[in-house]
């Protein structure tokens, strides 16, 4: 009997907890419902930072090219640069001796007047010298 009444207020013990337990059952449940759509994105995140990480591997790859190139370009530049100093120093070059070249040429002329003048007062004088002497 004394069984039968231990068992009794088990049972009200029980009826008495039972609304807690079963509220902890649903909190329960709640709770890993939660977790599993917490671990569900938490792979989505993952999964995305998984093909960050893939684009970001790609971009630096692009960027360490493109810096290649640009060096590469600016060396090409710099060659192109000197290319052009050295055009234009050629160019003054072939300018100063174009320059040379017109002064000379003007300097023959007068010559070559002079030279013409003179020798046109020397044929009028061997005319003058031979008409003096036909004479």
């Amino acid at each position: 009997m004394e069984q039968v009444a231990e068992l009794r207020e088990e049972i009200v013990r029980l009826q008495r907890v039972l609304p807690d337990a079963e509220e902890l059952a649903g909190e329960a449940k709640a709770l890993r419902q939660e977790l599993d759509d917490s671990q569900a994105e938490a792979r989505r995140l993952q999964t995305r930072i998984a093909e960050v990480t893939a684009d970001n591997a790609r971009l630096q790859e692009e960027l360490c090219s493109r810096q290649e190139e640009l060096r590469d370009a600016t060396k090409q530049n710099a060659g192109l640069r000197q290319e052009v100093v050295n055009a234009q120093e050629e160019c003054r070059t072939w300018q100063q001796q174009a320059a040379d070249l017109k002064a000379d040429h003007d300097r023959l002329e007068e010559q070559l007047l002079a030279n013409d003048q003179v020798c046109h007062k020397m044929q009028h004088r061997m005319t003058e010298l031979m008409d003096a002497q036909a004479a």
